[in-house]
Parts: structure tokens; C-alpha cells; sequence
């Protein structure tokens, strides 16, 4: 194997940690030298005293004075020391962004000069104009210097290091500018420890477009691993937000995500067969529209995914390469799918199983792919295992270190955030049963009866586990139909009253003919009324009969299941009927009280108010509703799977 470079902040030549355990290609590496190369020399006191004038004169950048009084009497004051950590006049005028004062010192400073560190970090005056973002003096002092690019502070950290951790966007041009000139050679960044750190950084700031361009150009940054043993693809493991699985979109910007076309630019689209209209309205959209803050949020959030897929592949392309062994040894220890994983990072753990397949069976720190996927329950990641190993059945006979099947992990709660963030106990409850029933609608009927080391089969285990969240789902739903039926038993006592107590009140009984019949019987709202109103009876009492069902069940793991969901959407279904009928029957009321006299006037306004309360039922009970639908009644969490292996 090739020599590889030194790593100056140990002193010491290491290995490169890359693909196949590449080496950088190139000179051999200089002898082992200490990281503080050049430092000025300290001033006497008298003289500190003397600098804190020169001091002030650089601060004011007045370099005219400076000349005069200092670096023409005293030709050691412009390489000297002049603060209590060892900065030069060349650090200060950096620091204070007095670029005009800095070329003007650059013409009476040597070369070697410019490599001069302090004593605190050990940053050149290139390490403090790349933190600041100074254009003007970092280009002047690298043309007068190009090695300075090459130098490194006590932390390791070339000028691009620094700028990257001070990435901005103030700090980007520095930082494009940095990468231009920084040269792979002997002392290069883009290899080792430093190339990981470099790399690892730039990925954490979100110049994804940057760090595809820098693994194009040096593939092993792709899985280089910085000091702390982490690489590119654990920081983006960390990084939900940066993928299309772990992005939360509300509808419409799911509606904007959907329809948003990236790379298109106006002579593209003008080029499209479309009518001069279309074009225009096309040209108006994308020049204007799109900058409604917004639009543009979720426009840049494409953008990104787009970037970071780009730069999965490129990582996937490097992983393919490696061998059994290195591909092994690089997950083994590694926390990259467990991460992935527990954030809902699906893209990730695709690659890395399209990039080494038998990283399925691979134990990483003690667990595998499928022990993960379980545990975090991530039913898609599951799919894609048992998807993949139809035809292994050494994961169905799977065993821990406690001899636990994998029903189970399965019967162990798991509050995974991404799973129950949005959920209520009964919900969570419920989540937990089907995957438990779906793991054991897959697993061989032997696992159901197996016991671990502690002597507890699958279903003795999930009661366990499941006892305290049992006992808070229970709480829940007997406090959610308790108040549903208060509600419900007031509708039906008051629709009650309102059939024997009209509108308009009845014939006297002295009207042998007509005797207790409606006044308004024939009129066609009084119809409405009556109808509106029995329907508002029975449904309430429906909705009654199905809370108290809730309230009398035994509250049973299985109940949670079916039973339990189905009687609490029964109920609120029939509660919000017997509402909207109410409000029906009282509009009737009204508009039977007021014709006469205000005419059919008021009608609309009656309308719109009567539909308040049931809008308002409507819009805070149907989240609830509606989730509890597709979680009783919608998909299985593993109905692609048709029969049992």
C-alpha cells in the first residue's frame, strides 16, 4: 500500500480510513513535525507596553502612523507578537477586517512570515480571515503565500476547516474559495482523519452541493471517518428534515412539494410545445410566485432532497466497491442504520442494503437490521427485510442473547417518537397490537409458544410491557366517552321534550275536530322539524347505547384491537349526526316563527349560524375520527403479505 499522509495534529503518519482502505496517491509524507510550525517571537515588557499604541494604530487602520512609528524604527514589531496570545499586527488587521491596512502590510512581509500562528488555537491570519469572512485579505495573503492554505492550528484545522464551521451565507464565497486553492499534496485535507472531519462538516452545515462535488473528486471522503469515528453517512443519518421519509408536510405543501419541477429553467420551458399563454403563465409562476416565502420553503426542501440523493448514490456507488470483509468491518461498529432507522430514514438503509445485501444478517453492535426495524417499528423497513430473505429462514428462527424470538421484540413497547408523536394512549395501544399481530401473522406458529430466559412466551411478554400504557388507554377512553355521553344524553332529553312541545303549540280541546293536532302540520317546515327531530332522538339515543357499551367492556389487551375503536366511532358518528339534525330542527323552529312577519329574509343568516356549532364539531373531532378510521379500517400494516412463512 501506498504512503499516506501525515496528520499534523498527532504528529503522527496514519492510516486513511476510505474505500478498500484506499491511500492518497502523491508525494511521500514529510518527516513528523509539531503542529505550531512558526510562532512569533514574545516581546520584552517594555516593548508590550510600546505595542499597545501599535495596537490601537491597527485597529484604526492607520497604517501610515504604524509605518512611521513602529516598522521603520523597529523592523521586529511587524512579525512580533503584539498581544497577550501571541498575535501579529497581520492577525489584528485581519481580525478588525482592515483590508487596506493588511495589503499594505503584506508588501513588507516575507512569505514564511504569513505562517506565523498564535498561541492560543494556533490559527494563521488565513485561519482568522476565513472565521470572518474576509474576501479581500484571504485572497491577498494566499497569492502572496499559496501554502498557507496547507497550515494547520492545534486542533488540526486547515483555513477551509475554520470556514466551513463557520459556514453562513456570508461565509460561502470564502468558503467556494478556500476548496479552489487548497492543494492535495503531502499535507492534503481531503485524506485521513482531516478529510472526514472536513468532509463530516460540510455535510453537517447543508452544503450538500459541495460535499458531491469534493466525493467526486476524492471518492474516499465518501467513507472516511473523521477523529470521532463518524462519516458522511451517520451525519446524514441525524438529518430527518433532509429526506422526503422524514419530512412532515402539511396537505398543501405536500400539493407544492408534488407539483414543484426543479432544474427548469425559462428558456426550457419556453421551448416546451405549449401555447405563448402557457408559457407566461409559466414564466409568472416561476418568477414570482415561487418567491412567496412559502412556496420557496418547500421549494428549497425539494431542492435539498434532490442533493442529498445525488449524494446517497455517490456514497452507495463507493460502498459497492468495497469487499465482504471491508464493507463488514465498516457497518459492524457503526451506529449508521440504527440512526437511520430510529429517525424513518428509509433511503438510507435502502442504499445500504442495494450496496451490501447481507448487511440483513449483520450483526451492528449487538443487533441486527431486523432487531432494529421491530424495535423501532418501521414497517416498511421490515417489508423490505423479510421482502428480501424469503428465502432465509435463519431470521425467523432468530434468537438474541436472552433467547428472545422475534415475537418477542415485537411484545416490547417501543414509544418510538415518529410512531406516536401525534397519538393518543388509545391509538398507541392500538399501534402496538396490530404489530404485534401482524409479526405474528408472518412468524411460524412455534414462536408463539416459545419462552426466553425469563421464562415469558411472546404474549405473556407484551402484557407485561403493556400494562401501564393498558391502563392509561383504558383512563382515556372512559373519560372521552364519559363526556361524549353527557352530551349525547342532553341532545336526546331535549329533542325529547321538543316532539311533545311544537312550534305553534296544538288545537285546543275545544276543537272537537282538530283536537291536540300541530297547528303547523301541513306546512312543509314543520315536516322538516319533526323529522329532523326524531332523527335527532334516535341517534343520540344510538350514540348513548354505544358509550355505554365503552364503558361496560372489560378493557382487554384484544379489545383495543377492533372492538373498542369500532363502539368509539359508532358513537361519535351518531353523536355529530344528532347534533347537525338539532340544529336542523331548531332552524325549522325558527323559520316557522319568523316567516310570517320578516319573510323568507332571515333564512340565509339562520343557516350560516346553525351550521357553526356543527362545523366547529366537525373540525375538532374529525382528526380524531378520521385517525381512528384508517387505524381500525384502513391497510394492514403487513397485508402485502398473503400467507404465513
Amino acid at each position: 500500500m501506498d504512503a499516506v499522509p501525515e496528520n499534523s495534529t498527532t504528529g503522527h503518519v496514519e492510516e486513511v480510513n476510505g474505500v478498500g482502505n484506499m491511500a492518497a496517491r502523491g508525494p511521500p509524507p514529510l518527516p513528523p513535525s509539531p503542529s505550531i510550525r512558526y510562532q512569533p517571537p514574545k516581546p520584552s515588557k517594555r516593548k508590550s507596553i510600546m505595542y499597545k499604541k501599535l495596537y490601537n494604530y491597527v485597529l484604526e487602520g492607520d497604517f501610515g502612523n504604524a509605518l512611521t512609528d513602529f516598522f521603520e524604527r523597529d523592523p521586529e514589531s511587524i512579525s512580533v507578537g503584539i498581544t497577550t496570545s501571541s498575535e501579529t499586527t497581520l492577525h489584528v488587521a485581519v481580525g478588525a477586517g482592515k483590508s487596506e491596512f493588511v495589503k499594505s502590510l503584506l508588501d513588507r512581509l516575507q512569505p514564511k512570515e504569513l505562517e506565523l500562528q498564535e498561541s492560543n488555537n494556533g490559527d494563521t491570519a488565513l485561519h482568522t480571515a476565513a472565521i470572518n469572512g474576509d474576501m479581500t485579505s484571504a485572497v491577498a495573503m494566499v497569492t502572496k503565500n499559496p501554502d498557507l492554505t496547507q497550515v494547520r492550528n492545534k486542533r488540526g484545522w486547515i483555513p477551509l476547516v475554520a470556514a466551513v464551521f463557520c459556514s453562513s451565507s456570508r461565509h460561502k464565497e470564502m468558503m467556494e474559495y478556500l476548496l479552489c486553492v487548497t492543494r492535495h499534496d503531502y499535507r492534503s485535507p481531503f485524506v485521513g482523519r482531516t478529510g472526514g472531519e472536513l468532509i463530516c462538516t460540510l455535510t453537517r452545515a447543508g452544503h450538500f452541493e459541495t460535499v458531491i462535488s469534493l466525493i467526486k473528486q476524492h471518492p474516499n471522503l465518501a467513507t472516511v471517518k473523521n477523529h470521532k469515528g463518524t462519516c458522511v453517512l451517520e451525519i446524514l443519518a441525524q438529518m430527518p428534515h433532509a429526506f422526503p421519509s422524514g419530512s412532515r408536510l402539511t396537505w398543501w405543501q405536500r400539493y407544492i412539494y408534488a407539483n414543484t419541477t426543479l432544474g427548469l429553467s425559462t428558456e426550457q420551458l419556453g421551448h416546451r410545445p405549449q401555447h405563448p399563454i402557457l408559457n407566461f403563465v409559466s414564466f409568472v409562476i416561476r418568477a414570482y410566485i415561487s418567491r412567496v416565502p412559502a412556496i420557496k420553503k418547500v421549494y428549497d426542501q425539494k431542492l435539498m432532497h434532490k442533493e442529498v440523493q445525488a449524494l446517497l448514490k455517490l456514497i452507495s456507488e463507493q460502498l459497492s466497491k468495497m469487499s465482504s470483509f471491508e464493507a463488514s468491518e465498516f457497518f459492524k461498529n457503526s451506529s449508521i442504520l440504527m440512526i437511520s432507522t430510529t429517525n424513518g430514514i428509509l433511503e438510507i438503509v435502502e442504499e445500504c442494503i442495494s450496496a451490501y445485501p447481507d448487511i440483513v444478517r449483520l450483526k451492528m453492535k449487538e443487533v441486527t437490521l431486523l432487531e432494529i426495524a421491530i424495535e423501532k417499528r418501521q414497517a416498511k423497513l421490515f417489508y423490505r427485510i423479510h421482502e428480501r430473505n424469503l428465502h432465509k429462514p435463519e431470521l425467523i428462527y432468530f434468537r438474541d442473547n436472552s433467547y428472545n424470538n422475534i415475537l418477542h421484540l415485537a411484545a416490547k413497547y417501543s414509544p418510538s417518537a415518529h410512531l406516536y408523536s401525534d397519538s393518543c394512549v388509545a391509538f398507541q395501544m392500538q399501534k402496538e397490537l396490530q404489530w404485534f399481530k401482524g409479526v405474528e401473522s408472518i412468524a411460524l406458529p412455534m414462536l408463539k409458544l416459545l419462552r426466553n430466559n425469563d421464562g415469558k412466551t411472546p404474549q405473556e411478554l407484551f402484557i407485561q410491557e403493556h400494562e401501564e400504557l393498558m391502563d392509561k388507554a383504558e383512563k382515556w377512553m372512559k373519560e372521552t366517552t364519559s363526556s361524549c355521553m353527557l352530551v349525547a344524553t342532553l341532545i336526546a332529553t331535549v329533542m325529547f321534550a321538543a316532539a311533545f312541545t311544537v312550534p305553534g303549540g296544538n288545537y285546543s280541546d275545544n276543537d272537537a275536530n282538530n283536537k291536540g293536532i300541530p297547528i303547523f302540520l301541513h306546512k312543509n317546515w314543520f315536516t322538516v322539524f319533526i323529522v329532523s327531530d326524531a332523527l335527532a332522538l334516535f341517534s343520540s339515543i344510538a350514540s348513548v347505547l354505544m358509550f355505554l357499551a365503552i364503558l361496560t367492556s372489560p378493557y382487554g389487551g384484544g379489545y383495543f384491537l377492533k372492538s373498542l375503536p369500532k363502539r368509539m366511532l359508532i358513537g361519535l358518528a351518531t353523536l355529530f349526526f344528532s347534533i347537525a339534525s338539532m340544529m336542523v330542527a331548531f332552524s325549522a323552529t325558527l323559520i316557522i316563527a319568523v316567516i310570517p312577519r320578516f319573510g323568507w329574509v332571515p333564512i340565509l343568516p339562520l343557516a350560516v349560524l346553525a351550521s357553526v356549532p356543527v362545523l366547529l364539531f366537525a373540525f375538532l373531532q374529525l382528526p380524531l375520527f378520521v385517525n381512528m378510521l384508517l387505524s381500525t379500517y384502513g391497510r394492514s400494516i403487513f397485508s402485502k403479505y398473503s400467507r404465513p412463512l
